[in-house]
């Protein structure tokens, strides 16, 4: 559904309108052009692939395909009936663990006050929502100080990073929600990941300290393609491979796993919290049998000679070395071989 928030004159006499659209429903086809257009503006060549991953996510939320799993707010604002700054968040209706982003305002309509103008009503609407918590990450020192004055933390300090927006009746911040909900080491629950799991996966797993400080999540060589779960959900509604994901007693989502054909060969990688390492194999054999009866096709594991945790996961899986690309990763003096393991599933 669209609705009108606000509509006022602003100080140089143009008429504002600030609008939210909630899928499913319809939806102007400018605003379409629009959030198309403005997402990544300012750098669209830099990381094209994952941009255009982005864009097909954004269009399943328009067109309403996640609203079963999924509560989504786009915020636009527009200046003369011109589409000039946008954002959005998301969160899970089965968790309440959300994301918010894609913060962006065209250039020509900058310094105008229009992101304060949509960052209120998202707050409000955060409040009034089933949503327990909202996360992004900012490498603008300038962003991060208007998302704090909005409510947001930073969950290590420091002047950015990733910060969060929650609930606290529950938890009196992130972290100490983390140590709630990832306690425990054995998985309770193995199943197929849909597009719900995708913020507990990518924001609230992603940013314990276990996977963003303990560098557990690496994607190497042509697994790099799809980085996080987001993307690797695009390639799976394409039908192109599985992807599962293992809860703990509590159904936090401990760990997640995929198996894609991308080009013409299978490539598995995971993510998975660090107490649960001794758990994580049944995750990564139950998607590669998953894998192999959908695609009939081995699959392969790429990594680094640091890597030795996913590697022991892997071996101990049923992978076996299959080949080195020596020097394959990084640049100058400072390269690595690129380790390949082939799984039959």
């Amino acid at each position: 559904m669209l609705t009108v928030l606000k509509e006022a004159r602003m100080a140089d006499g143009k008429l504002l309108r600030v609008t939210r659209f909630r899928p499913p429903g319809e939806y102007p086809l400018a605003m379409w052009r629009y959030l198309m257009e403005a997402f990544k503006c300012d750098d669209h060549r830099r990381n094209f692939i994952q941009h255009a991953y982005w864009r097909l996510d954004y269009r399943e939320r328009l067109d309403g395909h996640y609203a079963d799993y999924t509560e989504d707010n786009f915020y636009c604002a527009q200046v003369d009936d011109v589409y000039a700054a946008s954002l959005w968040f998301g969160y899970s209706k089965r968790s309440g663990r959300g994301n918010f982003g894609n913060v962006y305002t065209m250039p020509a309509y900058r310094r105008r006050g229009l992101m304060t103008e949509l960052l209120l009503p998202c707050v409000e609407e955060f409040a009034a929502s089933q949503a327990k918590m909202l996360c992004c990450s900012s490498g603008n020192p300038y962003a991060v100080v208007s998302y704090c004055k909005a409510g947001f933390r930073l969950i290590y300090g420091g002047e950015k990073g990733p910060l969060c927006l929650m609930k606290t009746d529950e938890a009196p911040n992130f972290l100490a929600a983390a140590e709630q909900a990832f306690a425990g080491k054995s998985i309770a629950l193995l199943r197929p990941g849909h597009p719900g799991d995708q913020f507990d996966c990518d924001k609230f797993l992603y940013y314990t300290p276990s996977i963003y400080q303990g560098g557990r999540h690496v994607r190497r060589g042509p697994a790099a393609q799809t980085p996080d779960y987001r993307f690797a959900l695009q390639e799976v509604i394409q039908g192109n491979g599985v992807q599962l994901v293992a809860e703990n007693a509590a159904g936090t989502i401990v760990g997640y796993a995929h198996a894609l054909r991308l080009q013409d060969y299978g490539i598995l990688d995971f993510t998975v919290h660090g107490d649960y390492i001794d758990a994580a194999t049944e995750l990564i054999q139950a998607t590669a049998s998953a894998f192999k009866a959908k695609m009939n096709m081995s699959m392969f594991f790429f990594a680094a000679p640091t890597d030795q945790e996913k590697i022991s996961l892997v071996e101990r899986s049923g992978g076996i070395p299959a080949g080195k690309l020596p020097g394959a990763l990084g640049s100058g003096d400072r390269v690595a071989d690129l380790l390949v393991f082939k799984i039959d599933g």
